[in-house]
């Protein structure tokens, strides 16, 4: 059986060197995969990479379909059909507003400020558990977020954001994703860091999959050896969860 991909040690990651290559897809922010194979590099695996987005509308989709093989997401995914490997970092919350939005003067917000404004539906099939803790049901003092516009696309999300008609919490590498001159992105301090993770359909995993997946934990781990504890930060200005 191929080896869990937190149970290979560090030392014996090159001896993993996979014959073939890894089709690796993200949501959202390409920054996570990035980060992720920059750290496997690190640890020692040589072989290609290719990184593909999914669709936000379906997130698993292609993983279910065969069109990729590990999975870069974030948040708890409860899926019978999927494996998740424990967190390699963490990313800080924030919330995407229009620039001339009522709340894009403040320096910071909570979920409290977001009450009074829209926020997206769960798009498509994305799963509501893991909706749910991107973009909660109720603020911390308790009442309910509008959940109310729909988004189709990340371009559909985050023209509504521009033009005002929605505000969306979300992750913090998303603004090296849109860079949109009529965007902005505030600290969402009552909602705690999103851990990211690497996902893959269930049973066996080929070679080539164990050993891309070891190699990333181990070349976070080397970052930060509190990391693979589960303590102390994972990367420069992360922290696990």
């Amino acid at each position: 059986m191929a080896p869990h991909t937190s149970d290979v040690p560090a030392a014996q990651v090159a001896d993993l060197a996979p014959p073939t290559g890894v089709r690796l897809g993200y949501v959202g922010s390409p920054d996570a995969a990035q980060r992720v194979v920059a750290a496997a590099r690190a640890a020692g695996h040589s072989g290609p990479v290719e990184e593909s987005e999914c669709l936000i509308t379906e997130p698993y989709g292609r993983l279910r379909r065969g069109e990729i093989d590990v999975l870069v997401t974030r948040f708890e995914i409860s899926e019978p059909d999927l494996h998740t490997g424990p967190p390699l970092y963490t990313e800080e919350r924030v919330v995407a507003v229009g620039a001339r939005h009522p709340l894009a003067s403040r320096s910071s917000v909570t979920t409290d400020d977001l009450a009074d404004h829209a926020l997206f539906q769960p798009p498509g099939a994305f799963p509501e558990e893991v909706y749910d803790q991107l973009v909660p049901r109720r603020a911390r003092g308790g009442r309910p977020l509008r959940r109310t516009c729909p988004a189709g696309s990340m371009a559909d999300m985050f023209a509504a954001i521009a033009d005002g008609r929605a505000v969306h919490p979300t992750i913090a590498s998303m603004r090296a994703r849109t860079g949109h001159p009529d965007v902005r992105y505030l600290p969402l301090t009552d909602l705690s860091p999103a851990p990211v993770c690497l996902v893959r359909p269930g049973g066996e995993a080929p070679p080539s999959v164990s050993a891309f997946c070891a190699a990333a934990h181990a070349g976070f781990a080397r970052r930060d050896p509190a990391a693979s504890a589960g303590t102390g930060d994972a990367d420069a200005g992360a922290r696990t969860a």
